[in-house]
């Protein structure tokens, strides 16, 4: 194609991203001008944290890009019984996870 792809959490898919030369800059007729469009937001694998301990729960979730937002019925030494977003579906980087102990 003549452009490339690219994700992103702020444009949404199909929209243009960039240019290069960027806006308002002159080129020369019959010039090539690289069109960046997005892709959308990267979605990426829900890890499945249920039995897992909160520390654990939280550090599995975080490293793929997503927030523990709400945790009920937490006491020490239990385990997550349930998450609020089934494992496996994609979900986009940044989504709130709820927990369950």
């Amino acid at each position: 194609p003549g452009y490339n792809e690219d994700y992103s959490d702020q444009t949404p898919l199909g929209y243009v991203i960039s240019t290069s030369p960027g806006t308002g800059a002159e080129v020369p007729r019959g010039a090539s001008v690289t069109v960046l469009v997005s892709k959308g937001p990267e979605l990426v694998e829900m890890p499945n944290v249920v039995g897992m301990s909160l520390d654990d729960a939280t550090r599995r979730l975080e490293a793929r890009g997503f927030v523990v937002a709400t945790v009920r019925g937490y006491r020490p030494g239990r385990e997550v019984r349930r998450q609020s977003i089934a494992a496996g579906p994609e979900a986009q980087r940044g989504t709130r996870v709820d927990l369950w102990f």
